[in-house]
């Protein structure tokens, strides 16, 4: 995710400094991740199977943040 918002900031860099939004190119996610986060899931009373966790890319008892999904979260990476 984080990458994903730091690619959204490097196109609005480029679009304030006069370039125009047709002429960027797309660039597509070359990875995507499966994360489960037991934590959230656990607040909403969900449960999350051994089998979901181990085809999980990985499993946080972290405290999600708001904006992102409980659950799961794809992460999308685009390379450099």
């Amino acid at each position: 995710m984080v990458h994903s918002a730091l690619m959204d900031l490097v196109y609005l860099e480029r679009i304030l400094r006069g370039e125009r939004p047709a002429e960027l190119p797309v660039q597509q996610p070359t990875k995507f991740q499966y994360v489960i986060n037991l934590k959230a899931a656990e607040s909403l009373d969900l449960t999350v199977t051994l089998a979901m966790q181990m085809t999980a890319d990985e499993v946080s008892n972290r405290i999600a943040h708001v904006a992102l999904s409980p659950i799961c979260m794809h992460r999308l990476c685009v390379a450099s």
